[in-house]
């Protein structure tokens, strides 16, 4: 007798599943981490942020870190032979960066896909052919960097779900067959003054599948972004299995990220600083609109991120100091 075929439809179209018809799946090695438990291996995580912002300099250092066996981001973390693949950029362009934070020591395979126009340049054949070359350097290549990931997207639609999703179920099988671990650096979406993202992870350029079908998200961002030659960077960890957390970083004069201190949680607000606002809205007359650029130099000056000062405006709000009378325009209202 046939057997059902897993999936077929039932005369109501549904699908319907027999025991009998599953075939048993291979059973999974135990979980092993780049860096544990943030960056599980054999999976696409992502570095994303404006150019700018120290994606590089960063992951340079974090691979250094990983040599050496020490914590990244205060995680343990497990040393494992790495390449770096840059797609975006010049070989030269990408030693200034290697040599800000490494002092251009070089002694593991660094490919410039823009050195070989003869390479595929898009979607698997570009990934796979830059795992082969590192590979023939170094047999035992476990993790590859892609600096300029994006730029790999097939037919460069980074905007078409079905085509990024696509790209990165892919990837994720290469990585599970050829026991890989990848890390992309990606850019991020433009946007305008007074707008952000409410969740970060949904920064990056181009479809949300980009972060709907990676692992670990980190993002960077400029602290002020007024201010391209502020020093000051926040440096958002985004991972599916551990909390979310932000760090203080800052370039320092050799172009290396300093780490400055960790941030308290997501909805933390401090109360001191709080209070500061309760004091400016009290020099406000009742009934007088005001707008969120009203607060940008208090901000600066309490050194509250600007992501961070609309949770200070919300409870301000809640509390009845004043009120919201449309999108980034509140009036001051006296507490009953």
């Amino acid at each position: 007798t046939s057997q059902t075929r897993v999936g077929a439809l039932c005369p109501d179209r549904t699908p319907h599943f027999c025991s009998g018809d599953l075939v048993p799946y291979k059973e999974l090695s135990p979980d092993e981490f780049l860096i544990d438990p943030i960056m599980p291996t054999r999976e696409v995580h992502l570095v994303a942020g404006p150019s700018g912002a120290g994606k590089s300099t960063w992951v340079f250092q974090m691979l250094a870190d990983l040599r050496a066996g020490a914590p990244v981001l205060g995680y343990p973390s497990v040393s494992r032979p790495f390449a770096y693949a840059i797609c975006d950029r010049s070989t030269r362009s990408g030693r200034r960066a290697l040599q800000r934070a490494t002092n251009g020591k070089i002694d593991f395979p660094y490919l410039c896909l823009r050195d070989h126009p003869e390479w595929p340049t898009h979607g698997m054949p570009a990934v796979q052919h830059l795992l082969n070359m590192a590979r023939r350097e170094q047999p035992d290549t476990q993790l590859l960097v892609i600096d300029g990931f994006g730029s790999l997207c097939p037919g460069g639609k980074v905007n078409d779900y079905d085509t990024v999703a696509t790209f990165l179920r892919s990837m994720g099988g290469l990585c599970e067959k050829d026991d890989m671990t990848a890390i992309g650096l990606v850019h991020c979406s433009k946007i305008k003054e007074n707008e952000q993202f409410m969740r970060p992870r949904d920064n990056i350029l181009g479809s949300t599948a980009w972060s709907s079908f990676s692992e670990c998200v980190v993002y960077l961002e400029y602290e002020n972004f007024k201010d391209n030659n502020d020093p000051g960077r926040l440096l958002r960890l985004l991972p599916r299995d551990a909390p979310n957390q932000t760090f203080r970083y800052k370039f320092n004069e050799t172009g290396r990220l300093e780490f400055v201190e960790e941030l308290q949680g997501e909805s933390h607000i401090d109360e001191n600083k709080f209070g500061a606002c309760v004091a400016i809205v009290a020099q406000l007359a009742a009934g007088e609109h005001f707008t969120r650029e009203h607060f940008d130099e208090l901000a600066e000056a309490l050194k509250i991120p600007r992501r961070s000062m609309d949770r200070y405006l919300t409870k301000l709000v809640e509390l009845g100091h004043i009120e919201r009378v449309f999108k980034g325009t509140y009036r001051r209202v006296l507490p009953s």
